[in-house]
């Protein structure tokens, strides 16, 4: 039974503490991962996030570089941090295999062979 403390008993009695554990909650900002529940003291463990055409540069807490390890002993908030793909920007054959620009060059080639054989 649940005993508040007041008055003292007329006998002997044994009190049995009853503890909770604490638990926190970790949300996560900028990126699409669900918040977790740690229980003090436990390692923080989530995945790297993913988004297209960026590469995860990892989490800042309160504008800090933050590394994943034990729980603080409150709920916190991180927020990933991206760093942009550069995408090369070359002629306009930049996705065009050679054999295929060798094919289209075949084909003008023999194109213009049979117009000339017709005059």
């Amino acid at each position: 039974e649940a005993y508040t403390l007041g008055t003292m008993p007329a006998e002997n009695i044994t009190l049995v503490a009853n503890w909770t554990v604490n638990k926190y909650t970790v949300s996560f900002e900028g990126c699409e991962v669900a918040p977790i529940e740690v229980t003090y003291g436990e390692q923080i463990t989530v995945e790297n996030p993913v988004k297209e055409g960026y590469t995860f540069s990892g989490w800042t807490l309160n504008g800090e570089a933050y590394t994943l390890g034990t729980m603080p002993a409150e709920n916190i908030t991180l927020v990933a941090n991206w760093t942009a793909v550069e995408t090369p920007t070359t002629g306009c054959f930049a996705s065009v295999s050679t054999t295929s620009v060798l094919a289209f060059g075949l084909i003008g080639v023999f194109t213009c062979f049979l117009k000339k054989r017709k005059n």
